[in-house]
């Protein structure tokens, strides 16, 4: 339309002005509703994270949708430092503050963790030594304890497993 200002030259494929703004101003509210949506999802995770002090997992139906949009997001981060110094962009890649909001965020969630473990750690401490015995699989309060004392006994023959190949 631009090329074309000041000449007599139309073609049924020329947008006139009008349409061309419509279309601009439809441009934009598509971008401010994928904006909105974007920090709609982050909070999401965000309100997550900070509830159960992990990241959502894809095995749990209501966690599964917000499992795979963290991963886009990771996905998007690897692709922005990819083309890091190109003129590359794509509607799909990320705001340089958007990577940086989740990348505190990825740092908040593994010092939640780190603290959730510790708190667990001590769970299990304080168990083994008043009750002189590991929790029982079968007795309701216990449960939890011996399910996450398991998991971390996995963990450790995974790694003696690593270091002995």
């Amino acid at each position: 339309l631009e090329d074309n200002e000041g000449s007599d030259y139309t073609s049924s494929m020329d947008l006139t002005e009008e349409q061309a703004n419509r279309l601009a101003v439809l441009q934009r509210s598509a971008a401010s509703t994928t904006e909105f949506r974007w920090e709609q999802r982050f909070e999401e995770l965000e309100t997550f994270l900070r509830t159960h002090g992990r990241k959502p997992r894809s095995n749990v139906g209501e966690e599964r949708n917000l499992y795979h949009w963290m991963n886009r997001q990771q996905k998007r981060i690897r692709q922005l430092e990819d083309n890091e110094g190109s003129d590359y962009t794509s509607s799909m890649d990320l705001t340089e503050e958007q990577a940086n909001r989740l990348a505190v965020l990825q740092r908040s969630a593994a010092s939640t963790t780190e603290f959730r473990w510790e708190q667990r750690f001590e769970e299990l401490e304080t168990f083994l030594r008043t009750h002189g015995r590991k929790p029982r699989s079968n007795v309701g309060e216990e449960r939890n304890l011996y399910h996450w004392m398991n998991r971390q006994q996995k963990r450790i023959r995974q790694l003696e497993d690593n270091e002995g190949s």
